[in-house]
């Protein structure tokens, strides 16, 4: 691939990061391939986290309330997300209505808006204001987390970080941002640490809810 040729399809901008890292043109170009195939790689495992999380959840909200479709029920008046504190969330299942309703798709179905509404959703319903209004109950979902201790509580407000840490490398991978290296000051370093990072934090997770993530791992590799 001809380095200027792949520069006006993919921008110099978003190019030029990876040429500061190794300042060679082919390295960069291979570079940019290999930050690809990272991300198509953890997009697997982050998409599949995050069907189990939004179903673990699904499933402890609907035996806390007795109630089948609880997100419909949730923005209703007096609903759990119906005030000030909950309307990010609020506002997301009606958007995520609304957007059923355009496709022409049953608004209605309680399945077709679990499967809608996004990865941030279902991270700020750790959040102090919607874990409060769903009856301080999610933590259910990982019963395998370690015990508390001194220097680091497993509480609701570690759980919250956890999942921003994988709700940002997602938007990251989404919006076609390098995930294979990182700045520090003007400095450009190539290293996956922190992504890797976040890939233990799934793991670690994905065992707190009590899966076998390396029978999961074994599987979507297996399939690739």
């Amino acid at each position: 691939m001809d380095y200027e040729y792949f520069e006006q399809l993919v921008s110099r901008p978003r190019l030029q990061r990876y040429f500061d890292a190794v300042q060679d043109k082919e390295k960069a170009l291979l570079l940019y391939a290999y930050n690809i195939q990272l991300s198509q790689q953890l997009f697997a495992m982050i998409s599949m986290f995050e069907v189990v999380l939004r179903n673990k959840i699904n499933q402890c909200m609907q035996t806390h309330t007795g109630i089948n479709n609880w997100l419909h029920q949730a923005i209703q008046k007096g609903g759990m997300f119906h005030h000030a504190d909950c309307e990010y969330c609020k506002n997301c299942i009606i958007e995520a209505i609304k957007k059923l309703a355009k496709r022409k798709e049953n608004a209605t179905s309680h399945d077709k808006l679990l499967a809608e509404l996004n990865f941030g959703f279902w991270r700020y319903l750790f959040e102090s204001a919607q874990f409060k209004a769903t009856g301080r109950i999610l933590l259910k979902i990982v019963p395998q987390r370690p015990k508390s201790m001194p220097q680091q509580h497993y509480n609701q407000k570690w759980f919250a970080k956890e999942l921003k840490k994988i709700n940002e490398l997602r938007n990251r991978i989404a919006h076609h941002e390098t995930i294979c290296m990182y700045k520090k000051g003007a400095e450009t370093f190539i290293s996956t640490q922190r992504t890797e990072k976040v890939y233990q934090t799934i793991l670690n997770l994905l065992d707190y809810m009590d899966i076998d993530s390396n029978e999961l791992l074994k599987y979507l590799i297996k399939y690739r």
